[in-house]
């Protein structure tokens, strides 16, 4: 079983470190984790925190659809 809290829990520390592009990928695939565990306002929440990075990449456009889906 997947465990995106405790994944979640280990971006926090290191959010500071990385680039926007970096700190969206490590936020949307724990979105998604969150998504396949079937906790949707989790990956909501956490896919919405990818789009707030700015990023452009695709990992902010899976979050779009992450939202969706979750929604």
């Amino acid at each position: 079983k997947d465990d995106p809290a405790g994944a979640e829990s280990l971006i926090g520390p290191s959010e500071s470190s990385l680039s926007a592009d970096g700190l969206a990928e490590v936020r949307q695939r724990v979105a998604w984790a969150y998504y396949i565990e079937n906790d949707d306002a989790n990956a909501r929440r956490l896919a919405a925190r990818v789009l707030e990075t700015g990023s452009t990449n695709d990992w902010a456009v899976q979050a779009h659809w992450t939202v969706g889906l979750a929604s």
